[in-house]
């Protein structure tokens, strides 16, 4: 995983936390039955981006997809859609 993609990812994480623990998403008590939650979905990882590094992918335990990774020729993100 890319620096920026942790990085985003921890900052993505640290915000939750932060309005779970603090309560400060503005949301209601509860007790009237309205709540704010916030929620992430519909994020994707795909280890078969670069179609290279398949056969090393496929024939690898994914402990070792890390030092896989590392050796692609594509290093920017994949464009949306």
């Amino acid at each position: 995983m890319s620096a920026i993609c942790r990085r985003l990812l921890l900052a993505g994480l640290g915000s939750v936390c932060l309005c779970l623990i603090c309560g400060c998403c503005g949301g209601g008590d509860g007790r009237d039955g309205n709540s704010t939650a916030v929620v992430f979905s519909d994020i994707h990882f795909n280890p078969f981006y670069d179609p290279a590094l398949f056969p090393a992918l496929n024939s690898n335990d994914p402990i070792a997809w890390e030092t896989i990774f590392r050796s692609s020729g594509i290093t920017a993100p994949s464009a949306p859609g």
